[in-house]
């Protein structure tokens, strides 16, 4: 298989496309860890609330704890909050 450049490859979209899906997948078969950010969200505790669309989410936390996780490794990251937690050409700064 060809050499990948990144070391982190982000998958954003819509809630409920297929993000994590697919990016699980990818990451089987690029030996890549995956980090799934609604799960990492409910697992560090960053919900700062709810309202009728679902969680409300604390964005700095978010980033504090993705900058966490990805520190030295290969990994797929899942999320349509990717772009709130992160900024063009510096993932997660």
């Amino acid at each position: 298989m060809e050499q990948i450049p990144y070391n982190v490859i982000g998958i954003t979209g819509n809630p409920a496309t297929g993000k994590k899906t697919i990016g699980k997948i990818i990451a089987k078969r690029l030996s890549y860890d995956f980090l799934n950010l609604n799960q990492l969200a409910l697992d560090k505790g960053a919900i700062r609330g709810h309202d009728d669309y679902g969680y409300i989410v604390d964005l700095k936390s978010m980033k504090k704890y993705s900058r966490e996780e990805i520190m030295g490794k290969k990994i797929i990251i899942a999320g349509h909050l990717l772009p709130s937690i992160s900024q063009k050409k510096k993932l997660i700064s």
